[in-house]
């Protein structure tokens, strides 16, 4: 179990199941107790970095829509915001 998390970086869902899956093996299939698990070095959980994109790029990406994506959209600003997974603010108009 520590081996996931350190060496091989894993999230801390994953280790979990992997310790389910020791709890099971040693109480369905073996029939034994598993015991106390000492010094294992839990998975840290990691901080989701927001994507930002440059003017430059948000430029681009909107350069290159067309067709469907555009269809009934004469404000940019209000296609943006109903698209984008903001939580719904009455005053934006």
């Amino acid at each position: 179990l520590t081996h996931l998390s350190v060496n091989r970086n894993v999230a801390p869902a994953t280790q979990g199941q992997a310790l389910n899956a020791l709890v099971f093996l040693y109480r369905k299939v073996l029939n034994r107790p598993l015991g106390e698990i000492q010094g294992i070095v839990r998975a840290k959980r990691r901080e989701k970095i927001p994507v930002v994109l440059t003017q430059l790029e948000v430029s681009n990406l909107l350069s290159n829509l067309e067709g469907v994506h555009w269809l009934g959209h004469n404000n940019l600003d209000t296609h943006i915001l109903e698209n984008a997974n903001f939580p719904k603010n009455p005053t934006w108009r």
